[in-house]
């Protein structure tokens, strides 16, 4: 029934010009979802197939790549939450795919249809002595990826609960700890990135797009880690309530993040230091 009710949605995704993966191409990792969490992963795989099938045969190129990583990540998710595995592990795993399947997507799928990026190039050239074309391709498509992965995620906890009545928030596994080398290594390269920026020191393009990348990585963690110190001072102050929700929603904001990084910069920095007090005493 459910590999009906995806072709269902194929059909429709073809009739109204390609508005289901353009709009909401999450509708497409909804049925495969419900049957990995609910079936035995032999059964959830078969109809993985069935439903890749369905795709190939329904769809076009763009719809093979969009619906079929859209399928191949509901599954992870589903069949994660079947097993038990830590969602944070499956949204991890799903963000590299993710990423991936959209660099792909702005670079192979884009010379195939001879799409000319020129006017992006141009758009996006005074940031081209800090970064190339490619490392800036590949940082668009992580923080897609990550938005895609989170969005799921978000999916496959509401379906699971609902779906899995044996299911509780205790076993997604949801909490995580951010290390605290990644203040360290966030303190290191940014000196170096500047260096290299005011030619004191000369790196091929690669490693300047390498230490960009990581320092991208870096500080989201750091936000990541900031934005979770304020939310318990927060729930610890007034309760769950609004100010938790203005909290988060202040972490996507560009530049109000900055404060969220320096107050996770603190906190690591602060834990690996009384770290090592305790370890010598």
């Amino acid at each position: 029934m459910l590999c009906a009710v995806y072709g269902v949605m194929i059909f429709a995704n073809t009739l109204t010009g390609l508005w289901v993966e353009s709009l909401f191409p999450y509708l497409f990792a909804f049925p495969i979802l419900i049957c990995a969490i609910k079936q035995t992963p032999q059964v959830s795989l078969c109809a993985l197939v069935a439903m890749f099938i369905l795709t190939l045969m329904l769809g076009s190129l763009t719809t093979w790549l969009i619906a079929g990583s859209m399928l191949a990540a509901g599954w992870v998710f589903g069949w994660g939450i079947h097993q038990r595995i830590g969602l944070v592990w499956t949204a991890a795993f799903c963000f590299g795919l993710m990423t991936l399947l959209n660099y792909l997507e702005v670079s192979v799928l884009a010379a195939v249809f001879g799409y000319d990026m020129s006017m992006e190039k141009e758009l996006f050239q005074w940031i081209s002595p800090f970064l190339s074309w490619n490392g800036l391709l590949l940082i668009l498509s992580g923080l897609m990826g990550f938005l895609e992965s989170f969005a799921l995620a978000c999916m496959s906890i509401v379906v699971g609960l609902k779906v899995d009545k044996t299911l509780t928030v205790s076993n997604l596994g949801l909490r995580v700890g951010i290390h605290p080398w990644f203040s360290w290594l966030f303190t290191l390269l940014l000196p170096i990135w500047f260096l290299t920026l005011t030619g004191v020191i000369s790196c091929p393009s690669g490693v300047k797009d390498l230490l960009v990348i990581l320092i991208v990585v870096c500080f989201c963690a750091l936000i990541a880690k900031g934005t979770t110190v304020l939310v318990r001072r927060g729930i610890k102050k007034h309760g769950p309530s609004i100010y938790t929700t203005l909290i988060i929603l202040g972490a996507f904001v560009p530049g109000v993040n900055l404060i969220y990084a320096a107050v996770g910069w603190w906190s690591l920095l602060r834990h690996s230091f009384d770290s090592t007090r305790n370890h010598k005493a």
